[in-house]
């Protein structure tokens, strides 16, 4: 996993072979971004050897600065799954009326 500061976002890019874009969830509240694939299992045969990861997995990554989670996007193509998150401006006024 790499995750890049670029001034007014973050980006997280992750390895994740084999995984299919169902089985993947992402989650993001304020300085966080969860991560968390589901197991598949490969069908037919009783394995004679098995390098590749098949459980769960599930990440939560620590950001030095709160996102703005509406301005959230992914991607997932060949294998490599790549999050763009916009940092938020700072703190957020609110109006009492």
């Amino acid at each position: 996993m790499d995750v890049l500061d670029r001034g007014d976002e973050f980006i997280v890019t992750v390895d994740l072979p084999g995984a299919r874009t169902q089985d993947i969830d992402l989650r993001v509240e304020r300085d966080r971004l969860q991560i968390e694939v589901t197991a598949r299992e490969e069908p037919g045969g009783e394995a004679i050897r098995r390098e590749r990861r098949q459980t769960p997995l599930r990440r939560t990554i620590q950001l030095p600065a709160w996102v703005d989670e509406r301005h959230t996007s992914a991607t997932y193509r060949d294998g490599v799954l790549r999050v763009r998150l916009r940092k938020r401006d700072g703190p957020r006024s609110i109006e009492v009326e």
